[in-house]
């Protein structure tokens, strides 16, 4: 006889997907000189740039923005023409600063001729603040709270033409005939994958093997009746 037994197993299997984010930093920037406020050009979430006059004080103002997502930071500031490269303090946590921590920087800044000033954010700790830590005192490329910075400008500085440029785009209005596409919308079809695993089981009759006594006979002839 054979029994034959079914099994059934359904899965699913799904991966979830980790998404790995690095961190961003980024300030909003406010620079004013005596008169009024100062145009600052926003190229991407992390530079910014500003034309400067000769002889001008100029008031500083940098703020983290809500966008930021990196505990601290710090602005790199350059200027066309100057071989120097400075730093300002922390923005967000600052094991030095009152409080642990520094929101706003605020300082003032000149430069000898015209040219492009570069702010660039960057997320973590400045290279410049174990120096400024060790010294205890302020380091002329450390910018901090407060501060008046003079940047000499030996190379080619930036003209404004360089930083500002003004275009003029003609446009003329065509009529046009719009054809309109319908696309179906597409169906997602989820799929469960159901496995039959099928059993087949043999059972086999036990053999019944009848062990057969022989028992020997006698005969007996009568030599009498034998003619």
């Amino acid at each position: 006889m054979t029994l034959t037994a079914y099994a059934y197993f359904s899965y699913n299997v799904s991966s979830a997907f980790n998404v790995i984010k690095s961190s961003n930093f980024d300030v909003s920037i406010q620079i004013t000189d005596n008169e009024s406020e100062v145009a600052v050009n926003k190229i991407d979430n992390t530079t910014h740039t500003v034309y400067l006059e000769a002889d001008k004080t100029y008031s500083v103002t940098l703020d983290e923005s809500e966008n930021s997502t990196a505990n601290t930071g710090f602005c790199i500031v350059t200027a066309q023409g100057c071989p120097l490269v400075y730093h300002t303090q922390q923005l967000g946590a600052d094991e030095s600063a009152e409080g642990g921590r520094t929101d706003i920087i605020k300082f003032e800044l000149k430069v000898n001729v015209s040219t492009v000033v570069n702010f660039i954010s960057h997320w973590g700790t400045s290279s410049y603040y174990d120096e400024y830590k060790a010294k205890g005192d302020n380091d002329s490329l450390y910018i901090t709270n407060g501060e008046v910075i003079s940047m000499t400008i030996t190379g080619t500085p930036a003209e404004n033409s360089e930083f500002e440029e003004e275009t003029t785009i003609e446009t003329t209005t065509i009529p046009t005939t719009s054809q309109v596409t319908t696309t179906a919308p597409k169906t997602t079809v989820s799929t469960t994958v159901n496995t039959t695993t099928t059993t087949e089981v043999s059972t086999t009759q036990p053999t019944t093997t009848l062990q057969t006594e022989t028992t020997p006979v006698e005969t007996t002839v009568d030599s009498g009746n034998v003619e």
